[in-house]
């Protein structure tokens, strides 16, 4: 933590201390831009801060594009001259997603794939069908996706390096479909199978245990999971499923609909919530504080509105997508603004002059000068507040004149003389603030 030291010297005016207090926001939000392209979609975060996502360029392709410590996205240049879709990032960096392996004439296809620097672009291949896609990747390289069978109907898969791809197992039989939404470390998947009456249900693999059955939630329901094994998504509401607890609606107050798209290992949920536009604000549940619309903790006059929420990692950074000056999409990155609770420090206080002579019952001009710190602030804001006197006189014998800028009557009735007591106060931006006092004495006589 480093302090800086300042000498504070009053050319203003008295100030309140109200006015000392700056806007803050929740969120430094930062623009990860669109490199050459006309649009951009952050799709990911994980623990390093490392955001995964694509651009659309000009021809209506798409690119991979990662940002690291907060840094506008920059072409993956391995996999620039590909088509590709990225769709999650892994602890260590690794992408998946999907890549366009063949396009018209031939027919159209693409395939999930693993990406890391270290091996390049890994093709996994389908379960028999054209195409498929990778959705989530864990820390040891397994990936969670979806892909046609030979009989063209989608099955979830996870794909565990150096194995063939292994088809999930289904609530009833075929041609059930079934999509895979996420996956953890300890190789746990979600994701949305139907039954062999046609409904969707949300489920969760676990190796060695039967299909946990989330129950009725709808196509495309079950999004994301963490590593206690946590589910969120959205069924007409965003909603979170924990062992023993079951499915908790996160956002009844918003009867316009919720999604909840990621979580992290705290059991925050990100997503969206609707609007009466017909569109939606990104969103953020903590059990501290429910259910809260991103927009209003970020600065109003940024140009942004923030339209919903794709990921969010332990530190609490979140990333989405929204509208810049209206250019829709493009991709946000929000990292939370740690709040200032440490009151500033008063090195010294010094007042000029510190005695008043002659004794001529004239008022005096006294300057104050304070050396204040702050763990934060760079410069904190300094104002008398009050003057006390040691003696009653019956005339006016104290004036604050600007912040750091008094008169005092060079007066005093009894032989031991007057002392003037001035409180100062200094405050930081956060409205943290700390108090002395200076002295300065109008003898009676110099004997």
């Amino acid at each position: 933590m480093i302090r800086k030291l300042i000498t504070v010297v009053s050319t203003g005016y008295l100030l309140t201390l109200s006015q000392f207090a700056l806007a803050q926001t929740a969120y430094k939000l930062t623009d990860l831009g669109q490199v050459d392209g006309v649009g951009s979609f952050a799709v990911g975060i994980n623990g390093n801060g490392q955001v995964a996502g694509f651009v659309i360029t000009a021809s209506h392709d798409s690119r991979a594009v990662t940002s690291a410590d907060g840094q506008p996205f920059a072409y993956v240049q391995a996999l620039q001259l590909m088509e590709v879709s990225p769709e999650g990032i892994g602890p260590l960096g690794d992408l998946t997603g999907l890549v366009v392996v063949s396009s018209p004439p031939s027919p159209f296809a693409y395939h999930a794939f693993r990406y890391s620097a270290q091996d390049g672009l890994v093709d996994l291949g389908t379960l028999g069908g054209l195409s498929s896609t990778g959705i989530s990747i864990n820390a040891h390289r397994q990936v969670a996706g979806w892909s046609y069978t030979a009989a063209g109907v989608p099955r979830a898969f996870r794909s565990t390096p150096g194995l063939p791809l292994q088809e999930l197992p289904l609530f009833g039989g075929s041609p059930a479909q079934s999509f895979a939404g996420g996956i953890n470390d300890a190789g746990q998947v979600v994701g949305n199978a139907e039954d062999s009456t046609g409904h969707w249900h949300g489920f969760r693999f676990t190796d060695g245990q039967p299909l946990l059955d989330l129950g009725v939630l709808g196509p495309n329901a079950v999004r994301d999971i963490n590593q206690l094994g946590q589910v969120v998504g959205a069924s007409g509401y965003a909603f979170r499923y924990t062992d023993g607890v079951g499915i908790e609606n996160l956002a009844p107050q918003y009867a316009l609909g919720s999604s909840g798209d990621a979580i992290n290992d705290a059991g925050d949920v990100v997503g969206s919530i609707g609007q009466s536009d017909g569109g939606t604000h990104a969103s953020r549940y903590t059990d501290q504080d429910g259910m809260i619309d991103l927009n209003d903790f970020i600065d109003p006059s940024s140009g942004w509105v923030l339209t919903g929420a794709t990921g969010i990692n332990n530190s609490g950074q979140i990333v989405g997508v929204g509208t810049f000056n209206g250019q829709s999409p493009r991709a946000f990155l929000l990292t939370p603004v740690i709040p200032d609770v440490t009151p500033p420090v008063i090195a010294s206080a010094q007042a000029n002059p510190f005695e008043l002579w002659p004794p001529n019952h004239k008022m005096v001009p006294v300057h104050l000068t304070i050396a204040v710190n702050d763990d934060s602030d760079p410069a904190p804001m300094c104002q008398v507040t009050s003057i006390a006197s040691s003696e009653v006189s019956g005339t006016v014998d104290t004036a604050i004149i600007a912040s750091l800028d008094v008169e005092l009557r060079a007066e005093s009735l009894e032989q031991s003389g007057r002392t003037y007591s001035i409180t100062v106060a200094c405050a930081d931006a956060s409205s943290n603030t700390s108090s002395t006092s200076v002295t300065v004495r109008a003898p009676h006589s110099h004997r």
